[in-house]
């Protein structure tokens, strides 16, 4: 259980400082209402480094986060396989309910690290502390509610289709394994965000509702849903889809490519 804890953690730790700059953008992107909100101002105003800004606070959310979810993953795996005779029922299972459980352990440095990205030069907080300081306990589970319903189905879609697309391009497993793990995994991350896509956008709207006067105030998740569609139409629930399908391939590509050769590490020795 310890050794699923650790990889869990590191593989979300590598894969997501590795694609940091270009999560940032997404948040940029579906959050275009704020000023000076682009990764040319960030270049011209704050330098090449804080294309990594609010990373370090992402990798003290994402270790727990992931290690947490891979390891009750493997760990309902075991609980739910004696019920079913499809497995496709147990990713679901397991990936949804470790999906739900981990995400809501650590929200408000989910919050947190919204804010911090998508600040210029510092200039709303100091950094992870001053987050907590400034925020109420309600404002830093904003959108809390909408995460179950959107996380849970988007980590149990990432791992059937995981272990869907590793029998799919079994092919590449022999001849090109590196190849085999970063295509499931890159594969595994576009289905799930497709399908699960309108349900961060709403709650990243959400979070941001504590951040500044810029933002469209909600009275919720059915007002914030009206209020987007009223103004930006059907498609304003898919700003920023086209940049997540760049950020999501790598990232679990790279994620899930750490988590297997970390696994096949561990079996080893």
């Amino acid at each position: 259980m310890s050794k699923d804890f650790l990889i869990g953690g590191t593989a979300a730790i590598v894969s997501r400082t590795m694609t940091a700059p270009i999560e940032l953008a997404r948040l940029q992107i579906q959050n275009n209402y704020l000023k000076h909100n682009s990764i040319s101002h960030v270049l011209q105003n704050e330098g090449v480094r804080h294309l990594w800004k609010g990373n370090w606070t992402n990798c003290i959310r994402i270790f727990p986060q992931y290690a947490m979810n891979f390891m009750l993953y493997e760990k309902f795996q075991k609980k739910f396989k004696p019920f079913f005779h499809n497995d496709n029922y147990v990713h679901l299972l397991s990936g949804g309910t470790s999906g739900i459980i981990s995400i809501m352990s650590i929200y408000p440095l989910e919050t947190a690290r919204s804010h911090l990205a998508l600040q210029t030069n510092y200039s709303k907080y100091s950094g992870l502390t001053d987050v907590f300081r400034k925020l109420s306990l309600r404002e830093l589970y904003a959108g809390s509610k909408l995460t179950c319903f959107g996380y849970g189905p988007w980590n149990a879609i990432n791992f059937a289709s995981y272990n869907y697309y590793k029998t799919t391009f079994k092919y590449y497993e022999i001849n090109s394994p590196a190849i085999f793990k970063l295509l499931c995994g890159g594969m595994a991350g576009i289905t799930s965000i497709s399908m699960t896509y309108p349900t961060d956008l709403i709650r990243r709207r959400l979070q941001m509702q504590s951040f500044s006067l810029e933002v469209p105030r909600y009275d919720g998740i059915l007002d914030c849903i009206q209020k987007i569609f009223e103004k930006e139409g059907l498609v304003g629930f898919y700003r920023g889809l086209s940049i997540s399908y760049i950020k999501t391939f790598p990232t679990l590509a790279i994620q899930f490519y750490t988590l297997d050769t970390l696994k096949d590490y561990f079996v080893k020795y």
